[in-house]
């Protein structure tokens, strides 16, 4: 969805007074044994935080060996595997929050004060590449990253905490905005009868509603955090039993080999089988719908499902794989003919 930012102009006074002050940071990482230890400070309404983190070095190998250029930011803020680690972070976040009484509006300023304290890095100079998009787990070991791996990371918290964040796609740079149902200054967009506000994750000095003036007339393109996860039929086909189940069917077994890419775990996923007779044919229509086994995110399994068509059989069959989460996949077997 293309939208146009609304700004509402703020008074230069309440403008200081929301500003995020970070002035101070630090990042020192450590490996012990099979974790990375993970010690990160800083500066928040004159007050310095900090937060511990142990993130498995599996875990960050195991991203790090990922590719790393595709554009879908949520594919890397809504992962599942970096989830506890996320949790963690959030729960030093609420924890902190409930300590100093603070409403929604300053834990998300915690989390943008935090984010924004990392190292702004391009790649080119961290990577020597053009684009590589780091997950959270990347840029909390890391301790650094450009505007994608700092807007991504902020999201991943956010949308843990319970926030609705959407991402803000500008030409060259990647921002989040955040719904509320108060009536704040600053700038926002219209997004589904919601007011969402501009969030900017890089660099310091940014408070909600607040946007860079080179950003302000600039259209961009929403994007909501959802698990849409990305299925993929790798092979398909289909074998006969050497008998009949009856004089009118004929017994077939439907093969597909399927993966999740993720983000997330498939849901409600099945199998429709349709065969679609030629018209000279003596060939019934049919359609039938097995229930399969959920998908785990980065994993892949055949499916072999038994099916009992109409015979004669001669026709296009189609094998559709369908979920609640995800787009449809459909492969058709085309001039299939068994008697």
């Amino acid at each position: 969805m293309n939208m146009v930012l609304r700004v509402k102009r703020l008074p230069l006074l309440l403008m200081l007074l929301m500003s995020v002050s970070v002035s101070l940071f630090s990042h020192s990482v450590t490996r012990v044994g099979d974790y990375y230890k993970i010690q990160h400070t800083w500066k928040y309404e004159n007050e310095q935080w900090s937060c511990n983190l142990n993130i498995p070095v599996a875990l960050y190998d195991l991203y790090r060996q990922r590719t790393h250029y595709g554009d879908d930011c949520v594919h890397y803020a809504l992962s599942d595997f970096d989830r506890d680690c996320i949790r963690n972070l959030v729960q030093s976040f609420r924890e902190g929050g409930r300590r100093n009484g603070f409403s929604d509006y300053k834990n998300v300023l915690n989390v943008i004060a935090f984010v924004q304290s990392l190292r702004y890095v391009t790649d080119i100079v961290s990577k020597h590449e053009e684009n590589y998009v780091r997950y959270p787990v990347e840029t909390l070991v890391d301790g650094i990253g450009d505007c994608e791996d700092m807007a991504i990371l902020a999201a991943a918290i956010m949308h843990e905490m319970g926030y609705d964040v959407l991402f803000v796609e500008l030409p060259s740079h990647l921002a989040l905005a955040v719904k509320s149902s108060e009536n704040l200054q600053g700038s926002y967009y219209e997004y589904n009868g919601s007011r969402y506000y501009y969030l900017e994750t890089t660099n310091t000095g940014w408070a909600i509603g607040q946007i860079p003036d080179e950003y302000r007339s600039t259209r961009v393109h929403l994007i909501p955090l959802v698990h849409k996860p990305k299925v993929n039929v790798m092979e398909y086909g289909y074998s006969s039993a050497s008998y009949y189940a009856t004089d009118k069917n004929v017994n077939v077994y439907m093969k597909c080999i399927v993966e999740n890419l993720g983000p997330g775990q498939t849901k409600g996923m099945s199998m429709r089988i349709t065969l679609e007779p030629f018209r000279d044919s003596e060939t019934q229509y049919y359609q039938h719908v097995i229930e399969l086994e959920e998908l785990p995110e980065s994993s892949t399994k055949t499916f072999e499902v038994p099916c009992q068509l109409p015979r004669p059989l001669h026709g296009n069959i189609k094998i559709s794989i369908e979920g609640s989460n995800f787009e449809p996949q459909v492969i058709t077997l085309t001039n299939v003919k068994l008697n």
